[in-house]
This record gives C-alpha cells, sequence and structure tokens, in this order.
C-alpha cells in the first residue's frame, strides 16, 4: 500500500511534534488526490542516521499522480505483522508503542523485520476528540 502525507524527522528520544504533524496533515489531507477512503496510517521508517525515523501522518492512495510538492509517499510492502489494537484515548499511544516494543517483542520470541512500522486509525478515530483508538502494526520477520 502506498502512503501520502506529511513527513518529518525525529529522534527515537524526542517525537513531541508529531501532534502538530497531524493537526497540519488534517489541514491539508483534502489536497491528496486519489485517496482510499478510511483508516489514516502513522509510518515509521528508517531515519537518516542512527536512532532517528522518518515519520509519515497520511492516508493511503490508490495513485500518486497530482500529489503536491509538500507530500511524501512511503510504501507499506507485504509483510508479517504483530497487530494491537487499544480502544483507549490517543494519550494511551506512548505507553502502548513502549510496552510492545520493550516487553511484548522481547518476551514472545519473534524478532521485528526491517519493514516500517506504522499506526492505522480507522474510521471511528475521531482526530478532534483523540477518540476512538488505534492500531500498531509491528513488522515481524518470518
Amino acid at each position: 500500500m502506498t502512503i501520502a502525507g506529511l513527513a518529518s524527522t525525529y529522534s527515537f528520544s524526542d517525537c513531541s511534534a508529531i501532534p502538530a504533524q497531524w493537526e497540519r496533515f488534517n489541514h491539508l489531507r483534502a489536497q491528496i488526490p486519489h485517496p482510499i477512503d478510511g483508516a489514516t496510517y502513522g509510518v515509521c521508517a528508517a531515519g537518516d542516521g542512527p536512532g532517528t525515523m522518518k515519520y509519515y501522518a497520511g492516508i493511503g492512495v490508490t495513485d500518486t499522480k497530482g500529489l503536491p510538492e509538500e507530500f511524501e509517499t512511503v510504501t507499506l510492502p507485504g509483510a508479517r505483522y504483530a497487530c494491537f489494537r487499544c480502544d483507549h484515548h490517543i494519550a494511551q499511544i506512548q505507553r502502548v508503542i513502549h510496552t510492545v516494543w520493550n516487553q511484548w517483542l522481547p518476551e514472545s520470541g519473534y524478532r521485528p523485520d526491517d519493514s516500517p512500522s506504522f499506526e492505522r486509525y480507522t474510521q471511528s478515530y475521531d482526530p478532534k476528540t483523540g477518540a476512538g483508538g488505534f492500531e500498531i502494526w509491528v513488522p515481524i520477520a518470518s
């Protein structure tokens, strides 16, 4: 799946600007041509150096033609993922991510794959209130 959205690079130790990135994306979202209606995605891909990641706030698209210059794309390859659903408020996302990566993954016997990990926000998620739940998808090596 191809995701089109706004991208920024963050250090793993400071991702505090991600909510502002989402706010900006939500204001510009209507400018993205060829959207796949439904879910939005927060994609964590390889960064520019050690301890960094490139984060995309975006939506799936069927085509990238006509995409405004400020938007970037990332492709989610076919991969094996572990999916974690959380029905709590978005304020819980850092706790959930920390638990998945630092507790579940080491105890599971699985190891992460190099594919991007991502958050998925379904149509039940309300970006204005932060309610409606979210999913955390972690790529797992086969």
